[in-house]
């Protein structure tokens, strides 16, 4: 198992800017590799006429990862 994994075992974590590309990117990374992590808190703002609820609607459709 490698330190990562182990750090983040049973941790809880918050990351914010989750609907930019980084924020994706991180999250992704975390749900992907450390099967034991605990909650991934994603902080969320309204932004250009968007509300937090559909801001987070948009975040969970995007596929990250996938090539064709």
């Amino acid at each position: 198992m490698s330190q990562i994994v182990e750090f983040y075992k049973g941790a809880n974590v918050l990351v914010t800017g989750v609907t930019g590309f980084l924020g994706i990117a991180v999250v992704e990374k975390l749900l992907r590799t450390c099967p034991d992590v605990g909650n991934i808190y994603c902080l969320l703002r309204p932004k250009r006429n968007k509300d937090v609820a559909t801001r987070l609607e948009e975040v969970k459709k995007c596929k990250v990862g996938i090539t064709r």
